[in-house]
């Protein structure tokens, strides 16, 4: 019997998101940038489903989706430009891509401005000072052996005109940002919370930068994905792209219709007549009634 639910999205095995990459070759590789070949997207995207088994259990909507917001980028989700992470949403696991700090350093550097980019952690044992103001400078010497607990992070950006400036967090405050976000359990902050915390802060840091169009897309796909504030609605992800995906919702099996109760004779039905004939059931009809009566077997 087919237990299958009607409502149940199709998930991401990784047999099926290989074919699906390799019969949408032809029209990948129109959307990819020129340094991502469709061959190698698919050993980056099948590297990360084995590592993150998780990544099997979403819909392929949401799954092809975020490759291509991560195509659309020029970022691959390689866990170091950017990340496929799994989430929960209204019961269904759903694949999200997030740049990642290593992506959003390459995407500032596209518009040429940029000279000279970069984020650290700090860590309590370190030599460290920094000061806002009319003369603000900041000064880090990492230790040279035991640099304790990380204490806060920052990010620095020098332009080609010469102007530059940076931006600090504590830990507290890195923790705040990271407590918004949408999962807890599959969160990349529980793998990669120092490229996190840098991403955290550079961010911040990113508002007083000329940004491209680029990098503002990444900035409000990471805010989407990784804080909650969309529904990661993928439905409208592949028009126009020639893509082709089956529905992740398959049809629904129809269900029997229940059998109409056969009609009951009232309370208040007067007995027939004696010599009425017997009113047949409907199993004599069928079968015969009067036979089975004067020739039992």
């Amino acid at each position: 019997m087919n237990t299958q639910n009607p409502t149940t999205p199709r998930p991401c095995h990784m047999q099926a998101v290989k074919s699906l990459l390799e019969s949408n070759k032809e029209a990948l590789a129109d959307l990819l940038p020129r340094h991502i070949r469709p061959e190698r997207l698919m050993r980056v995207v099948l590297t990360q489903m084995a590592k993150n088994p998780t990544l099997q259990d979403c819909t392929q909507a949401s799954l092809f989706g975020s490759i291509l917001q991560s195509s659309s980028l020029g970022l691959e989700p390689d866990g170091v430009e950017g990340a496929l992470i799994p989430y929960r949403i209204s019961g269904v696991m759903t694949a999200t891509f997030q740049p990642m700090y290593q992506g959003l350093i390459k995407l500032a550097h596209m518009g040429g401005q940029i000279k000279v980019l970069y984020g650290e952690v700090v860590h309590e044992n370190d030599e460290f000072g920094q000061m806002k103001g009319l003369d603000p400078y900041l000064n880090h010497v990492p230790a040279s052996s035991d640099r304790g607990a990380i204490i806060g992070a920052y990010a620095v950006y020098h332009l080609v005109n010469g102007g530059k400036d940076f931006e600090y967090m504590t830990k507290e405050e890195i923790e705040k940002v990271r407590a918004s976000s949408r999962a807890k359990k599959d969160s990349p902050w529980n793998h990669w919370w120092e490229e996190m915390a840098k991403k955290t802060v550079l961010k911040r840091l990113m508002k007083r930068l000329p940004r491209s169009r680029e990098m503002m897309d990444a900035i409000a796909i990471d805010n989407e994905a990784g804080h909650g504030k969309g529904s990661l609605d993928m439905s409208g992800a592949f028009a126009g792209t020639g893509i082709e995906i089956p529905e992740d919702n398959p049809p629904a099996i129809a269900e029997p219709e229940p059998a109409e109760p056969e009609p009951q004779a009232p309370e208040n039905a007067q007995e027939p007549p004696p010599d009425s004939p017997p009113v047949k059931s409907t199993e004599d009809l069928m079968f015969g009634g009067d036979d089975h009566e004067n020739n039992p077997e």
